[in-house]
């Protein structure tokens, strides 16, 4: 028996859904800084992520200014979009105005209803798993965790299976060597009342100038302890907190927070 394609041009994605939300960080700045160039920019950025998110089955279902809200029926096909946004954008020759994007991914129960999609909480929770993030990084909750774990256990499973459907086939295009995930433990989200795990998704992209990997970890988690006690208005801990940063991650912060 022919497996089902999944074609998200005619199928929206629904029931057990994983939404990737992206953001441009820093755009009223860049916009001010880059009066000329910032349009350019803009929609090499709107070229990269319409290509991404298509060419993995997503559907991009809303845009707000410069934030895309794309949803996925299989969860390793966002994480592979999300991927492939950060490596587009981090790889292209921009003039002027670089454009780097936060990047939040998230699974729950939502309905497709013809115009937009149903779930509150849902929808709620991947903007602010969204919300979290600082530019070039992406974030997963542990529901998308979960959903990941459980197609690479069924890929296994049913390796010398034929008939195997596109959910798990999904999971090997992932390439398991170039990405992993790192436990950034449970976080406090504004409005939020039982605290929410985290993990980071990292990948080996061929970059010009690759980040030193254990340099950039302690940076990304001390920006989001500063996020954290900035949302709950943690004033006195964010003050000590802030002593302990140094120049460039306190500027990534102000950058990545609009301050």
């Amino acid at each position: 028996m022919k497996p089902l394609i999944y074609n998200s041009k005619f199928m929206k994605p629904t029931g057990i859904v994983t939404f990737l939300f992206t953001d441009i960080v820093g755009s009223t700045l860049l916009s001010q800084e880059f009066p000329d160039s910032i349009h350019a920019a803009l929609e090499k950025h709107d070229s990269i992520l319409k290509k991404a998110i298509e060419s993995n089955n997503g559907f991009i279902f809303k845009t707000i200014e410069d934030a895309y809200c794309s949803a996925f029926q299989d969860s390793a096909d966002a994480i592979k979009a999300a991927v492939d946004i950060q490596t587009a954008l981090a790889n292209e020759k921009w003039e002027n105005a670089a454009i780097r994007v936060r990047t939040g991914i998230h699974s729950g129960n939502a309905e497709w209803n013809g115009n937009d999609y149903s779930g509150y909480i849902t929808l709620a929770r991947v903007a602010r798993v969204m919300s979290v993030a600082h530019g070039e990084q992406i974030i997963i909750s542990e529901n998308t965790h979960k959903l990941l774990s459980e197609n690479k256990t069924a890929v296994s499973a049913g390796e010398n299976n034929s008939d195997k459907d596109s959910h798990s086939m999904d999971m090997r295009n992932i390439d398991v060597n170039n990405i992993s995930f790192r436990d950034l433990g449970e976080r406090r989200l504004k409005d939020v009342i039982q605290t929410v795990r985290f993990f980071q998704v990292e990948a080996i992209r061929s970059m010009g100038a690759e980040l030193e990997k254990d340099e950039q970890i302690i940076k990304d988690e001390n920006i989001l302890k500063l996020r954290e006690k900035l949302e709950n208005e943690d004033f006195l801990n964010c003050w000590n907190a802030g002593k302990e940063m140094t120049l460039e991650e306190s500027f990534s912060l102000i950058v990545d927070c609009n301050i």
